[in-house]
């Protein structure tokens, strides 16, 4: 199938928990994922693409980063223009001012990355693909602690059932969507 086209002026980036600690814990291919959300950034961040950066109120060990303290993934670190948002739950819509700024941005195309398939990138997916938007997920740019879950998730095909993200998203790899973004 041929993707359509990516409009950066009406697409967002969503990176999904890339901090330290959660590829750590929750990354079956440790940074793998992380450094392919490093290229997609890289590509996005020359557009007008806007970018947000979705991290949880509570981390895994139940503290409460302040601002200051969360330990983003090095290269994923937010530049001055991108919007920083944190999350009280799984997905990252709910509680979190993310739909407002998509719609006041008139973004309806996401691109989505993160960490894990199984819980922040499904739950954000279904989400944005019952609100109406075009759903895009980089599938390299994605860890599960699971690896075959991720696999089932990003990859496997079955057509009487709703679990795989292809059935809401298109599935693109990190070279995939940065020639799209650069178009």
């Amino acid at each position: 199938m041929t993707a359509l086209p990516i409009d950066p002026q009406r697409t967002a980036l969503l990176a999904l928990d890339f901090l330290t600690p959660i590829l750590e814990h929750y990354a079956s291919n440790k940074f793998a994922a992380g450094d392919h959300a490093t290229k997609v950034c890289a590509a996005a961040r020359g557009t007008q693409c806007l970018i947000g950066h979705v991290t949880p109120t509570i981390m895994v060990d139940h503290s409460r980063p302040t601002a200051e303290s969360v330990d983003f993934y090095e290269p994923m670190r937010p530049v001055a223009d991108e919007a920083r948002f944190t999350k009280p739950g799984v997905g990252a819509f709910e509680g979190t001012g993310v739909e407002s700024w998509l719609r006041r941005s008139a973004r309806d195309t996401l691109v989505i990355m993160g960490v894990a398939t199984s819980g922040t990138v499904l739950s954000t997916v279904r989400y944005g693909f019952d609100k109406g938007f075009r759903m895009i997920v980089v599938s390299d740019a994605c860890a599960d602690m699971d690896s075959q879950v991720h696999e089932i998730l990003t990859h496997e095909v079955d057509t009487a059932s709703w679990i795989g993200l292809w059935k809401m998203a298109e599935l693109m790899t990190t070279d995939e969507i940065g020639g799209h973004l650069t178009r």
